[in-house]
């Protein structure tokens, strides 16, 4: 369906489209506005559009039915584009929406989700191909199939020994037409195949975008990251994807009233220069890694990143590390919430629960990356329950102030690590 057609589903009666496919958008006053692939709207031409978006935003279809993804996330794009020609705002209604591809948070656009509503992410299908030993396939149908999925033999068995049949581990579509499709490196056996294609990226992706947000309130919305259908194996890039959000740089956002949950890797992974931003709810379920994955790093060709004048009010994870004990030799900082506090001036958080994590409930880094150790950071309340450790601090975690913490379990402890200003608290059991 072309973008001008979706936008006059979204809009409805609002809009049409004229002989030579132009969407024509109907002013209260009886005037229109007609938009087509050369228009550049003029400022009378944007304020004409943003007289039709209510403070409410543009509000998303019912969801489409195409199990695929491709229908629902070219609605939300199209909502998203026309948003921005108005006051950016989109509305997503309490309803089950299947996509393919990554929603992009860019600067101004403020998402807005109804109680229980939930964004997932498609189930992996599979396509016959005929391969000749090269990085090229054919198939009758492409039409599924996305740029950046992964890929694996449908005849792959770990049990058997047989873990990844002709296709190289981490494999990717680098490019495709109708019917042909290549990959990131050839495949090692010829003839008719099947193929697994598997969704990679993050439900939602906001890459230096500034004025954001993304909430729920008063209620709970879920982005959900369908881990029993993504590639099996370790990946290149890792927790660059398979995140219900990750944010790479940026300031003025606000999360409020989000769950992301059965990702590959975290449920909100934030990192790089982050400034002037708030988290006011936010939950992790189920989450291969972390519920939440914080800190600034040294990502994007850039150095020294710093963390500044954030605030976070309430961090839940329930059930997080399952993955990371899987891939990660039992790393037992890969769970739970991780709070890597490099670089960082004035970041307040009010109260972290987290429960049922295969490794730490909460784990306190002072730097990361060789950044300056942070300080005048403070964290509220602290509470464990059924965690191998309570709360871990290392990495020269110094200038915070810790208010109370509880931990429950019978492996329960608080540790740290000989690089801590008071080492000498290093294990204590509860």
């Amino acid at each position: 369906m072309a973008t001008r057609q979706i936008l006059k589903t979204i809009l409805g009666s609002q809009a049409g489209l004229d002989p030579n496919g132009a969407l024509v958008l109907n002013k209260r006053d009886g005037t229109q506005v007609v938009v087509d692939s050369t228009t550049v709207l003029s400022e009378a031409n944007k304020t004409a559009v943003d007289s039709l978006v209510s403070d409410a935003g543009i509000c998303l279809p019912a969801p489409s039915g195409d199990l695929t993804g491709a229908t629902d996330s070219a609605n939300i794009e199209a909502a998203i584009a026309l948003a921005r020609l108005g006051n950016g705002h989109v509305f997503v209604p309490q309803a089950n929406y299947i996509i393919q591809r990554d929603i992009q948070m860019v600067s101004g656009l403020h998402i807005r989700m109804a109680n229980g509503a939930v964004i997932t992410c498609a189930d992996a299908f599979t396509v016959a191909v005929t391969s000749t030993s090269t990085d090229t396939v054919t198939a009758a149908d492409t039409s599924r199939v996305v740029v950046g999925m992964h890929v694996l033999d449908a005849a792959a068995d770990l049990p058997s020994g047989n873990a990844l049949g002709c296709t190289p581990g981490d494999l990717r579509v680098l490019a495709k037409t109708a019917t042909t499709i290549q990959f990131s490196a050839a495949l090692t056996a010829s003839g008719a195949k099947t193929l697994r294609f598997y969704c990679r990226g993050n439900i939602v992706t906001a890459n230096v975008a500034t004025g954001w947000s993304l909430t729920c309130p008063g209620g709970w919305a879920y982005l959900d990251g369908n881990r029993s259908n993504v590639y099996p194996y370790a990946i290149g890039g890792n927790d660059s994807v398979g995140n219900a959000i990750r944010i790479r740089t940026g300031s003025s956002w606000d999360i409020d009233g989000i769950v992301g949950r059965n990702t590959r890797y975290h449920g909100l992974i934030a990192v790089g220069k982050l400034f002037d931003h708030r988290i006011g709810r936010w939950r992790g379920e189920n989450n291969g890694y972390r519920g939440l994955h914080y800190h600034g790093e040294n990502v994007g060709g850039t150095v020294n990143e710093e963390v500044a004048r954030g605030h976070i009010e309430l961090i839940e994870c329930d059930t997080t590390g399952v993955c990371a004990f899987q891939n990660q030799n039992s790393e037992e900082n890969n769970s739970g919430v991780f709070l890597t506090l490099s670089n960082v001036a004035g970041i307040t958080v009010g109260t972290i629960r987290a429960r049922e994590s295969y490794g730490a409930a909460v784990m306190l880094s002072g730097t990361n990356d060789s950044l300056p150790a942070s300080n005048n950071n403070i964290i509220g309340t602290i509470y464990s329950e059924h965690a191998a450790i309570g709360l871990g601090m290392y990495a020269e975690a110094r200038g915070m102030t810790i208010g109370q913490l509880q931990a429950r379990g019978k492996y329960t402890k608080f540790t740290g690590c000989a690089t801590l200003d008071s080492a000498d608290i290093t294990h204590y059991y509860m």
